[in-house]
């Protein structure tokens, strides 16, 4: 490929790609450029053409750079045309290499237009440096001996061209690392930005999964303790009340439940309308699944007990909880707006518990009393009075028992049960 031009020049380089950019850098300065895609085709190019200079890659097929350079340097009739050897770093191999085969410049990637063009220049002015066969000195490097010519001027000239190159490389290499080090201080921030919204909607070692495999699998999770909560008269509330007091009373409740979710370590799973999702035992197992859910339930009773209902800030809101312990699968759905949930006849049931459950009172099943039923006051509930649709034993929770409740309140865990759920 030929372009049309005054001052003609070739670039030999297998990859098109960089063939291409190096010419763009050039074509618009008016300089004619032959192409060539390797150091055979080079040399054709070059006996051909003529050109008044030849850029050469060094890491080519058939033919290197070092190979075209010193066929056309070495040619009894050479014509002191100069030859440029393109490197992505200059090292004292490709320089002793260069120097023997009679290069006169070096150009390092990635380019910085005005100095590639000043260089090209100066080069073209100068003209090519022709080798003095008579005056040759072998030398050794690496275990390997290189001929190379003792013209000091030249000598001189390639070195300072090589230390410029080298300073050259070292200024875009240290912008290249600030640009990395700054991109690098983005990324982490944009990760730990999504890493804290993620973890504002499942659980850390879900999110952690999540974002070092992309997926999270499905896992079946034998002892989880589930809890449903809902407001009574909330529906009426909805239609009585502007949108505005409606989401600030909402806000005042959810905000205290979740800081108690905090408190005893607990997942919450999600709100729907006024309906609120806890669970324990997932995505890590808890030794004590059901007291922790159990005391949060409490407490949640007791904030509410203490608004008076002529409040005039925020609506009183009696609650209707629902306890269920058992096996059940956990995992994510969706590929957006991801969403943390849990599925099995168990987390029916502690629905279930939740619907037929008296204002202010906490119902479990048979197989959450199971586990508390040492540190609570409970009585079995007749089921031929409630609206239950499975086969399972309900109990009503009235608060803690003498031996394990607080001083202050029997909603509230005694030390010896505060102890147990390791929370001072």
């Amino acid at each position: 490929m030929v372009e049309t031009g005054s001052t003609s020049i070739l670039i030999v380089d297998d990859s098109s790609a960089l063939r291409t950019i190096l010419s763009s850098h050039l074509s618009v300065k008016g300089y004619r450029i032959i192409q060539a895609k390797d150091g055979h085709d080079g040399y054709k190019m070059y006996k051909k053409y003529e050109p008044d200079l030849v850029i050469s890659d060094v890491n080519m097929p058939v033919w290197n750079g070092f190979d075209l350079c010193k066929i056309i340097k070495f040619d009894p009739n050479y014509n002191a045309t100069p030859v440029a050897l393109i490197t992505s770093s200059i090292n004292q191999e490709f320089l002793i290499k260069s120097i023997s085969v009679g290069a006169d410049l070096f150009l390092t990637r990635p380019y910085q237009e005005s100095t590639l063009i000043a260089q090209i220049e100066q080069l073209l002015e100068r003209g090519g440096w022709k080798p003095n066969r008579e005056r040759i000195e072998q030398i050794e490097f690496d275990g390997q001996m290189y001929e190379v010519p003792t013209d000091w001027k030249h000598l001189s000239d390639i070195m300072l061209n090589a230390y410029l190159a080298v300073i050259h490389q070292n200024s875009l290499l240290q912008k290249l690392s600030n640009e990395l080090s700054r991109a690098n201080r983005e990324l982490t921030q944009s990760k730990n930005e999504i890493r804290r919204i993620l973890t504002n909607t499942m659980p850390e070692k879900v999110v952690d999964d999540l974002m070092q495999k992309g997926q999270v699998e499905p896992e079946l999770h034998e002892q989880v303790t589930v809890m449903f909560t809902d407001f009574v008269g909330f529906t009426k509330s909805v239609g009585a009340m502007p949108p505005s007091q409606l989401i600030k009373n909402l806000d005042f409740y959810f905000s205290f439940f979740d800081n108690l979710i905090n408190k005893y370590k607990l997942e919450k799973i999600k709100t729907i309308g006024d309906s609120y999702m806890v669970a324990s035992g997932v995505p890590e197992p808890h030794p004590f699944h059901a007291l922790a859910c159990l005391c949060v339930a409490f407490e949640m009773i007791q904030f509410i007990e203490e608004i008076p209902e002529s409040d005039t800030d925020y609506h009183y809101w009696p609650i209707r909880i629902g306890l269920n312990t058992g096996p059940l699968v956990a995992g994510i759905i969706g590929n957006k707006r991801f969403a943390y949930d849990l599925w099995g006849a168990n987390v029916n049931i502690a629905s279930r518990m939740e619907t037929v459950a008296k204002s202010n009172t906490v119902y479990v099943s048979e197989f959450t009393l199971a586990h508390v039923q040492e540190y609570v006051l409970y009585k079995e509930v007749n089921k031929e009075h409630l609206d239950l649709d499975v086969n399972v034993r309900v109990f009503e929770l009235s608060g803690f028992n003498n031996l394990f409740a607080s001083p202050d309140s029997k909603y509230l865990p005694g030390e010896e049960i505060l102890e147990v759920l390791g929370i001072s």
